[in-house]
């Protein structure tokens, strides 16, 4: 199973429609191979087709390789949401990252 998407990130203001968000979900058996690297590419292409200049996105603080994952596709941490997610009945922090696409 992958699943994947592009979006923009929020629609309650215009000053934010330069700021996309996104995703990328893999199976365990389909990681490793370039797929995950591969469909965050299209992204990147889908988002700058329509000018959006940074792309913004939230990470599990626990998901190492997911978080390495996107490092090396060029996102940077720029916070922490603290308790923002709730699985299982269980209380998670988030990373902030984003990746600029173009320099404005």
């Amino acid at each position: 199973m992958k699943k994947h998407r592009a979006d923009l990130y929020s629609n309650v203001a215009a000053s934010l429609a330069h700021v996309a968000t996104m995703g990328t979900w893999l199976r365990a058996d389909a990681r490793g191979g370039g797929l995950g690297r591969a469909l965050a590419e299209q992204s990147f292409s889908f988002a700058i087709a329509r000018d959006y200049t940074k792309i913004v996105i939230t990470v599990l603080a626990g998901n190492a390789p997911a978080r390495a994952f996107y490092a090396a596709l060029g996102f940077e941490v720029i916070g922490i949401a603290r308790a923002h997610v709730k699985l299982n009945g269980e209380l998670h922090d988030e990373v902030l990252m984003e990746k600029l696409l173009a320099s404005e």
